[in-house]
């Protein structure tokens, strides 16, 4: 969903761009506020700020800024030494995150992108007319449940007819994926939070640029 180098540009990480570290801790736990810097640098509130704990069995973030509303856990055996790398999203959120999210929006862009790579290969392969009955009617079942789920009902009574339901992503896929393999496995529009994956990455990015900015000499 995004690379490492992309991090620093999204507008989570702005908006804790600032953010400073204070150690509250040490061993056999290891805790630091990242936090809004106040006089001197000193944290003046926990509002919008993230306690970052790492423990014996892994890595606890809590406090008013979380990926996730209730704090979030990382896999155990996860420490400061990876909480301050330069981490890819992906790998990152594949310690914190479940990945059983929904997500309309998901399910339309990579139905969308799955029919068109389909329609393209077939013409590509058999010319116009050897595109099969059933991605025509796929076809036109994306165009209809766009149609319903932004509340177009005149296109939607345009492409409707009486043999092909449009009211969801999911009975959509379910017409595709008699037809194509790779989708038995894959269901649209699941993945993780990207409000969750976005934060977490954010974090994690501005705690490990913060930290070498303040302990440069500390591994």
């Amino acid at each position: 969903m995004l690379t490492k180098d992309e991090v620093r540009g999204i507008t989570e990480y702005k908006q804790i761009k600032d953010h400073v570290l204070t150690k509250v801790s040490d061993k056999p736990i290891e805790v630091y506020y990242l936090h809004k810097p106040g006089v001197d640098g000193k944290m003046e509130t926990r509002m919008g700020s993230t306690l970052v704990m790492f423990t014996p069995e892994g890595i606890i973030l809590a406090g008013d800024l979380t990926p996730q509303t209730n704090g979030s856990v990382s896999v155990l055996g996860k420490g400061k030494g990876f909480f301050t790398a330069n981490l890819d999203p992906d790998y990152l959120a594949v310690k914190f995150l479940r990945d059983d999210h929904y997500e309309p929006e998901r399910a339309r862009a990579e139905l969308r992108q799955w029919i068109q790579e389909w329609l393209v290969q077939y013409r590509r392969d058999y010319g116009n007319d050897g595109v099969p009955d059933w991605l025509i009617k796929v076809r036109d079942m994306w165009h209809a449940t766009v149609a319903i789920d932004r509340g177009d009902y005149k296109r939607w009574m345009q492409l409707s007819c009486d043999d092909i339901p449009f009211d969801t992503y999911g009975q959509l896929y379910e017409a595709m994926s008699p037809h194509i393999r790779d989708f038995w496995e894959i269901h649209p529009g699941m993945g993780y939070s990207t409000s969750e994956y976005r934060w977490l990455a954010a974090i994690q990015a501005r705690f490990a640029d913060a930290y070498r900015e303040q302990y440069p000499n500390e591994d």
